[in-house]
């Protein structure tokens, strides 16, 4: 037990070596933190003043680079209008061509058939003649 009171007596003798010097470092911060609150509010003051007494001079090429941007950006937003309506124009067309291109097959009139094209190309029949004949009924005569 003596061991025991010993070292508690050691530890109250001894000096907290980091004590002072933390709370004077501590201290300092608050301090520092004060005067830079200080001097911001001070610039934020001074700022609005010092817009109205000089105007920011910007770079006139830096302004005909952002001048350009702005009108490159325009011109794609009228391309993706123009694309959208031509979209949508494209659209109804095929809407409204849609029932002339289907066949319309009522009870009367049978379905189209489909003929080749090479069908009507001419010289397409070896003797075009006899075939007019077999067709008309009689020699083709060309009208003069």
């Amino acid at each position: 037990m003596v061991g025991a009171s010993r070292s508690s007596t050691l530890e109250a003798r001894r000096p907290n070596a980091f004590g002072r010097e933390a709370e004077l470092a501590a201290r300092e911060a608050e301090l520092r933190l004060q005067q830079s609150t200080l001097r911001r509010k001070a610039i934020d003051a001074a700022l609005p003043r010092l817009a109205e007494l000089q105007p920011l001079r910007i770079d006139p090429r830096v302004e005909t680079l952002a001048e350009r941007e702005r009108a490159l950006a325009e011109r794609e937003q009228r391309i993706a209008a123009l694309t959208a309506r031509l979209e949508e124009a494209r659209v109804r067309l095929e809407e409204r061509l849609a029932p002339a291109e289907a066949p319309k097959v009522t009870a009367s009139a049978p379905p189209s058939v489909a003929v080749d094209r090479s069908y009507f190309a001419p010289g397409s029949f070896r003797d075009e003649e006899a075939w007019w004949a077999a067709q008309l009924g009689r020699e083709p005569q060309l009208a003069a």
